[in-house]
């Protein structure tokens, strides 16, 4: 397993996991731009090793806006915890949302939650597993 500040991904050798199908993972904190490379090389192995490489936009895309996705997930996750607001709680839950958006990513205030989400145990994991002629996207 490599792990940096940004970044784990095991096995380290992902070429060579992808290459003997392998299960692989990459998990991550937020989507900084050697995550995003990372992504691209790794879906371009699976996808050139299953001659899928007409489908390599459409599929970068789906993970991209699913791991946005996921990571709003968690900064929301911080904000209701920094708000003392019960996510779980549907009068609390609107209450947050009503200034969840400006706070978390329009405010001078916004850095501090991903600051936070750099700190915190909120990940985003995205995990393939190969078979002879399928890749499981978790």
């Amino acid at each position: 397993m490599t792990t940096t500040k940004q970044l784990t991904i095991n096995p380290p050798e992902y070429k060579k996991a992808i290459s003997e199908e392998k299960d692989l993972y990459i998990q991550f904190h937020h989507l900084s731009p050697e995550v995003d490379i990372l992504i691209h090389k790794i879906f371009h192995r699976y996808l050139e090793k299953y001659d899928l490489m007409y489908l390599k936009e459409a599929v970068l895309n789906i993970i991209k806006e699913l791991t946005n996705n996921a990571i709003k997930a968690n900064i929301k996750r911080i904000f209701f915890k920094l708000s003392e607001l019960n996510i779980h709680n549907s009068e609390e839950y609107r209450k947050g949302m009503e200034s969840f958006k400006f706070q978390t990513f329009q405010s001078e205030n916004s850095e501090e939650y991903f600051d936070k989400l750099d700190h915190s145990n909120l990940v985003v994991r995205i995990s393939l597993k190969a078979t002879d002629n399928h890749v499981h996207i978790n």
